[in-house]
């Protein structure tokens, strides 16, 4: 499963509200988990308003030759004319901490490296 949340955010710093993206697997029909992390820690509070901060409905999970491929949204640091973007990123790719900018530089190698690893026709069966 993936899921957001809030482990690195300061209840004591108004000014921001650090998320962030992470995926857990369990290999024994959950009785313990493994969890990567995807991106961030991101600034949520940079995200659109609606109803809540938003960060869109473009979010999937598959499995493909026994690796996950997670689909994410996340929200730019400060960027007010695109506040998010969303992602794909190999669960089995080196973790991108950091700002979502870092991980926007980043995705063309994660790609890549997925390319190298996969039959490219077989990610999106």
């Amino acid at each position: 499963m993936t899921y957001f949340d809030l482990r690195n955010d300061d209840p004591n710093d108004n000014a921001h509200l650090l998320a962030s993206h992470w995926l857990a697997v369990s290999d024994d029909a959950g009785l313990t988990w493994h969890e990567t992390r995807l991106a961030g820690p991101f600034d949520l509070a940079n995200a659109p308003i609606a109803d809540g901060y938003f960060l869109g409905d473009y979010q999937g999970l598959v499995n493909s030759s026994g690796v996950f491929l997670p689909l994410f949204v996340a929200a730019h640091d400060g960027d007010t004319n695109n506040r998010t973007d969303v992602f794909f990123r190999p669960a089995d790719a080196p973790a991108v901490a950091g700002t979502v900018q870092e991980l926007v530089e980043a995705v063309p190698s994660l790609v890549r490296g997925a390319r190298e690893r996969w039959r490219f026709g077989t990610l999106f069966k």
